[in-house]
């Protein structure tokens, strides 16, 4: 455990307290990830990094903490493989390498549109520079410092793919949709059926365009045949950011119904599919919802920790923000879209990506604030407990 400026704590029980001098957060905003839109089961990387849960679940009930945090204590800092996670070690550690389609509507601007080296930059970059630079993080770079390196993000920008016709051919005309949370009749892509068809009809056009410039095969990490993971981004305004009249494509995840297959042939002579993807706008500055800036980073990220199994935390009915802005899985990718909040303790500890150190009552410690300590700290609940339930504790200071 690293030694840094620490906060004291005497563990007699655990109350979680506002902290002083910081505002309460505010309402609920209105849900802007709609619910029945997810990647496949085993899509993404959830099948392995079901398995490391699993294996730290049995390792965390038989307290071995030593085989719990190996990923880390063997010093961290790279991938443990350099393409999907391995099944033996229990983290979440590889190269996850994610091609991002730009496309264009047929009346799209060429005002709205930018180059494909501007979006390497936010993304892809190892460090903020060019159309990132003054950010704090970019794609790559907030998942290497959330995993401790053991997870490198990669990629490459392609594009634009241009569609054959404007952008309410592919987002549903407004009027003939229901269930938009603004309570409005927009149909955004998403809201029926018929508006799912034509969004995705758009998609399937994007990757045929782009189809022959493409190496498919380096973007099947774990050798299952499919593209890993698909961003595609569309030049307009998000859908998600209101109001009535923004009928613009409403961000989210999911996968293709009908899975392109690629003129790649992966090892085995099968061609390589796309199916999960997730869709956003390209534009968005740092309140996500600026058509005069460049994409933020919260979105793909928050969606990337569902492509590991990772759950929503917010409350998906809408009556209050769950852990809020305190966790990337929560809201903690509106917190800035240009350094998206951490993930919280327990999505780190699944994902192998925090050191877990168990601690026992009346006993005094020091740990530093979350970034920097890289420490969670594990109490158990005391009398019955069937479910196996315990706290973990966690320095939030900046």
């Amino acid at each position: 455990m690293k030694v840094r400026p620490s906060l004291f704590l005497t563990v007699v029980a655990a109350v979680c307290l506002p902290a002083a001098g910081r505002p309460q957060q505010g309402p609920p905003r209105v849900r802007r990830e709609i619910r029945g839109f997810d990647f496949r089961q085993d899509g993404v990387w959830r099948r392995e990094a079901r398995t490391v849960r699993n294996a730290r679940r049995r390792l965390l009930g038989r307290r071995n903490f030593p085989a719990l945090n190996a990923p880390l204590a063997a010093g961290g800092s790279v991938p443990l493989s350099a393409g999907g996670p391995v099944a033996t070690v229990v983290a979440v550690s590889g190269v996850l390498r994610v091609p991002a389609v730009l496309l264009k509507f047929k009346n799209t601007a060429t005002s709205e549109t930018r180059t494909t080296s501007e979006f390497d930059q936010v993304l892809f970059a190892s460090s903020p520079t060019g159309a990132s630079a003054g950010r704090p993080y970019t794609y790559a770079s907030y998942y290497a410092q959330l995993s401790n390196g053991l997870l490198g993000v990669q990629g490459a920008t392609y594009g634009y793919a241009s569609l054959d016709s404007n952008e309410v051919t592919y987002t549903g005309v407004a009027g003939s949709c229901r269930g938009n949370p603004y309570g409005t009749t927009d149909c955004n892509g998403l809201f029926s059926g018929d508006a799912i068809a034509r969004m995705q009809n758009g998609l399937t056009q994007a990757l045929r365009r782009v189809d022959a410039q493409v190496d498919w095969t380096q973007y099947d990490n774990n050798g299952d045949g499919y593209v890993d993971l698909v961003a595609f981004l569309q030049p307009a305004l998000d859908g998600a950011c209101g109001p009535a009249g923004n009928n613009h494509l409403w961000s989210h995840r999911y996968f293709l119904l009908s899975p392109y297959t690629t003129h790649a042939v992966n090892s085995q002579g099968v061609r390589i599919k796309v199916a999960d993807y997730i869709l956003e706008s390209a534009v968005g500055g740092a309140e996500g919802c600026d058509t005069t800036q460049i994409m933020p980073v919260g979105t793909v990220a928050h969606e990337t920790g569902h492509g590991f199994g990772l759950p929503d935390l917010y409350d998906t009915d809408g009556k209050s923000e769950g852990i809020g802005e305190y966790s990337l899985m929560g809201s903690g990718n509106y917190t800035s879209p240009f350094s998206p909040s951490r993930m919280d303790a327990w999505s780190l500890s699944e994902l192998g990506w925090v050191t877990v150190v168990p601690i026992a009552s009346g006993s005094v410690y020091a740990f530093g604030p979350a970034p920097s300590s890289d420490t969670a700290f594990f109490l158990p609940v005391g009398g019955a407990n069937p479910r196996g339930e315990y706290f973990l504790l966690e320095n939030r200071q900046g």
